[in-house]
């Protein structure tokens, strides 16, 4: 060991220990990325899933609304997309009807 002054701050510095450790991981690391990955014989291969056919639901068919003499812009609530109701006042887009549930 051999001491080292910086300032006002004086550390032990080991000389050789750390150059023994550093050595063994790069050769451990050299050693682990030459090597080549061992193949999987085909039947231990993972599979994937069979994708999954998808079908469109169907959806409801709700009648619009009538507000104030105009008929709703929408046919289903634009919050939970269900049946609009009529105690619900609507919302007026550009001086048309939009209910809501």
């Amino acid at each position: 060991m051999r001491a080292t002054t910086s300032g006002t701050y004086r550390t032990m510095v080991r000389t050789g220990g750390a150059i023994g450790v550093l050595g063994a991981l790069v050769a451990f690391a050299a050693s682990a990325l030459a090597a080549p990955p061992a193949a999987l014989p085909p039947t231990a291969q993972p599979q994937k899933p069979a994708p999954r056919p998808t079908t469109p639901r169907p959806l409801g068919v709700y009648e619009k609304m009538m507000y104030d003499s105009q008929l709703s812009v929408n046919d289903r609530c634009a919050v939970r997309h269900g049946q609009l109701n009529p105690a619900i006042r609507p919302m007026y887009v550009n001086r048309q009807p939009v209910g809501f549930c």
